[in-house]
């Protein structure tokens, strides 16, 4: 399966959602995972992820949007 831009945009944004500031993080932990797994194309969308999820929450803080913690 080949990534696109907006399958990676829609992942971070829902990671961003539920995870809030802790989303590239958990991409990047699902990336090390499939990494270790010997999945190398899993791996690297999660890092694509990380990378968006990471982009996004900088926006967002930018534009002076509060973040709420997940429970």
């Amino acid at each position: 399966m080949l990534d696109t831009h907006e399958t990676v945009q829609n992942t971070a944004r829902q990671l961003v959602e539920f995870y809030q500031e802790d989303a590239p993080t958990h991409a990047a932990v699902r990336s090390g995972q499939l990494a270790s797994s010997g999945d190398l194309c899993g791996s690297a969308h999660w890092l694509e992820v990380s990378s968006n999820a990471a982009k996004l929450l900088s926006e967002k803080l930018s534009a002076g949007t509060r973040l709420r913690h997940h429970r």
